[in-house]
């Protein structure tokens, strides 16, 4: 993958961190008590958004939203929805750099991890068309779609698997540098 390569040569550790600096921003705004999911919360009395609910059924979906309200559903429309397009975009740039930044320090890394970087290019994809779905569920509620709700479920706990995999990748990429670089013999 030519692409990647090219990459390697753009990334540094200073670009890393700052795609950390921006993903932990987004973090807070997006869960935070001023735009946030914390402040949907407070509106609602305890109900929080879709995006942590893994493999919810038609039911459960317009239960939450009914239990959110008319200012609920609005605000999740109006500033959660808005944030959640630019966080899935700070992660996946912390992530795929990282990764691509692994690649580029470990010495003789296998050929398939220059795949690994496309691994959070789909997860910003998974959570876009999530969003997308629940934009749909929000904008005709009180009509029920329950094609559009099964789908956004699906994508919902594929984007939360696709999360844990960016974990488990970068967890193991650090894991395959330090035996590379420290404990493999030198031909």
């Amino acid at each position: 993958m030519q692409y990647i390569e090219n990459l390697k040569s753009k990334v540094s550790l200073i670009k890393v961190i700052i795609c950390l600096a921006l993903f932990i921003t987004a973090l807070f705004i997006i869960n935070g008590e001023t735009i946030g999911v914390a402040k949907l919360v407070k509106i609602t009395g305890g109900v929080s958004i879709l995006d942590f609910e893994k493999g919810y059924t038609v039911e459960r979906a317009y239960d939450i939203l009914n239990r959110m309200g008319a200012e609920g559903r609005a605000y999740y429309l109006k500033y959660i929805i808005p944030m959640d397009f630019v966080f899935p975009f700070t992660y996946m740039l912390f992530y795929a750099s990282t990764m691509i930044y692994l690649l580029k320090i470990t010495p003789e890394p296998n050929r398939w991890l220059n795949y690994v970087p496309l691994v959070p290019i789909m997860n910003m994809l998974l959570d876009y068309t999530e969003n997308a779905l629940i934009i749909c569920m929000l904008t005709s509620y009180p009509q029920q779609l329950p094609g559009i709700v099964k789908a956004a479920s699906v994508f919902t706990n594929l984007k939360l698997n696709f999360i844990s995999m960016n974990a488990a990748i970068i967890s193991a990429m650090i894991i395959f540098y330090v035996a590379k670089r420290f404990f493999m013999v030198k031909k």
